[in-house]
């Protein structure tokens, strides 16, 4: 009798300066506490780790703005890896502090009474 596997798969986007990540299981089961390790591709260098949500989700700001490699490990050595570019990141980061130095332009100022 074969045996099969239940791959895992896991999807990195980015929003708001903020990378995103899902993990779920090939039955669609969201994979519950998996450990994330984020790693910067060019240097090798371990950044950031974490664990999943119950949704299966992990989310970060990145440390730096570099090639970055998301491995996620479920529960019996199930291991998922994602990768993002640096343009990814760059693009996202530019228009959050463009935003923020907008909007703080047209905050009026607070003045501070002694």
């Amino acid at each position: 009798m074969p045996v099969y596997a239940h791959k895992i798969t896991t999807f990195a986007y980015v929003e708001d300066g903020v990378v995103h990540t899902e993990t779920y299981f090939s039955g669609g089961s969201k994979a519950k506490n998996a450990k994330v390790e984020v790693y910067d591709v060019k240097t090798g260098k371990l950044l950031l780790t974490g664990k999943t949500n119950k949704q299966g989700e992990f989310e970060f700001k990145p440390p730096l703005i570099t090639d970055l490699k998301i491995v996620v490990e479920a529960e019996m050595g199930h291991r998922a890896i994602a990768l993002l570019k640096a343009s990814e990141l760059k693009g996202r980061y530019l228009s959050q502090n463009l935003r923020n130095l907008l909007c703080s332009k047209h905050q009026p100022q607070k003045k501070l009474l002694l």
